[in-house]
């Protein structure tokens, strides 16, 4: 309701996943999962981990479940940096991670916060839906 028309437009044009190559490496990025990039969500208790072997990368970086996790599974890493402001995993902290493409490594980091101003945010703009305060607030 608040977003203008161009802005609106300009978000509609993006892919909704990418890969690149970096240095020899191959990398695929989706919002979701490889299946359903938008909306397909892999947390790190997911089950069928075979599915990642149809994608064509070495390393694979998700999100959308905000919850912090890598898993090698045969020749591909598998990675969701969690969430700078919205982090699922109850620790209270921005989540992000970084990537070593030459070794090959992953360093999740934690950064505490205060989520107050984000929890006001919430209240007032979305008061009928009380999910993110939620998750914001739970120990």
């Amino acid at each position: 309701q608040t977003i203008s028309s161009s802005s609106l437009s300009m978000l509609q044009m993006l892919p909704t996943s990418l890969t690149m190559d970096i240095g020899g490496v191959t990398l695929a990025l989706y919002h979701g999962a490889p299946w359903d990039h938008l909306e397909g969500r892999v947390y790190p208790d997911f089950g069928d981990w075979e599915r990642f072997n149809e994608v064509a990368a070495d390393i694979i970086l998700m999100g959308h479940t905000h919850y912090s996790f890598t898993k090698v599974h045969g020749d591909k890493m598998i990675i969701n940096p969690g969430s700078v402001g919205q982090a699922r995993d109850r620790s209270g902290a921005a989540c992000f991670a970084v990537l070593d493409l030459e070794a090959r490594l992953v360093q999740h980091n934690r950064v505490p916060f205060d989520s107050q101003k984000l929890i006001e945010d919430a209240k007032q703009h979305d008061p009928d839906v009380p999910y993110l305060v939620e998750v914001l607030t739970r120990k």
